[in-house]
């Protein structure tokens, strides 16, 4: 009989909670709209700073990778002393320094992609990756003589010129 009472007890328990939690629930819901709406906000963020980060890394890796052709091909025509390897280098030097200022400029995009997702409402969110209105004055061109990157790859060059004049 005591076992009967305390299932009853747990029973009445049971429900009166699964009422309460019920009760809570149409109020939740009206809470998770705006929740939904800004954490979609929050992702596409996070879709465009992904795309900013992996812009950024392939132009720090092509630094890289200009460098190391560069530096080799310098090292075999000075080792050779023959001009066609300094010209085949200021050749690779340039369409490295022209993809670099391309990532560049894309990055700057995104960023003002980024920029402008951020400034919408929350309801507005519509997960676009379009830069076509976003690109403003950050041309291939401007990029390429940007400061950081002019001084980057014209310093290299102007080496390049140098090693020419007294080969």
């Amino acid at each position: 009989m005591r076992q009967k009472r305390s299932i009853i007890t747990v029973t009445v328990k049971l429900r009166t909670k699964i009422a309460s939690v019920m009760m809570i629930i149409p109020l939740r819901t009206e809470c998770t709209k705006e929740t939904h709406h800004m954490e979609a906000k929050i992702k596409h963020l996070e879709f465009i700073q992904e795309t900013i980060n992996r812009m950024a890394s392939n132009s720090f890796l092509l630094k890289g990778w200009v460098v190391a052709v560069v530096g080799a091909l310098v090292t075999l025509s000075l080792k050779e002393i023959d001009c066609l390897y300094i010209l085949t280098s200021l050749c690779v030097l340039f369409f490295f320094w022209l993809l670099d200022s391309y990532y560049l400029s894309r990055e700057k995009a995104f960023r003002n992609l980024y920029d402008q997702v951020r400034k919408k409402a929350e309801g507005q969110i519509d997960f676009s990756m379009n830069i076509k209105e976003c690109k403003g004055d950050n041309t291939v061109t401007d990029c390429a003589f940007s400061h950081t990157v002019l001084l980057f790859y014209g310093g290299l060059a102007v080496v390049h010129i140098i090693i020419l004049i007294f080969l």
